[in-house]
């Protein structure tokens, strides 16, 4: 199940990604959870600053801008930060103990 939060205080902008969200994870067949979240201190909390945002499972996606419905697809369908592939064909799982991030 997908984890899918709106970042903003509810504008128009916030209302669009909403709607934009709830149709692209329809429209993929995904089982989804939607949470609209509007406290300013829990959208900064994301680092945050210009809304609307898009969080999906935990990790922000974008934020200051509704972006076309085909864009919110592949962001739902994108793989973790922590299994994406990093420089050289690495996985974050796969770097050695003692090295760090460029």
């Amino acid at each position: 199940m997908k984890n899918i939060k709106i970042l903003g205080s509810g504008d128009a902008d916030c209302i669009k990604l909403e709607r934009l969200a709830v149709q692209a994870a329809t429209e993929l067949g995904l089982e989804y959870a939607l949470e609209k979240v509007t406290s300013i201190n829990s959208i900064l909390s994301y680092g945050v600053i210009m809304s609307p945002g898009l969080v999906i499972d935990d990790e922000v996606k974008l934020a200051g801008r509704v972006p076309s419905i085909d864009n919110i697809k592949e962001l739902l369908t994108e793989p973790p930060a922590s299994e994406r592939v990093m420089g050289e064909g690495f996985r974050e799982s796969e770097m050695p103990k003692n090295s760090l991030p460029l």
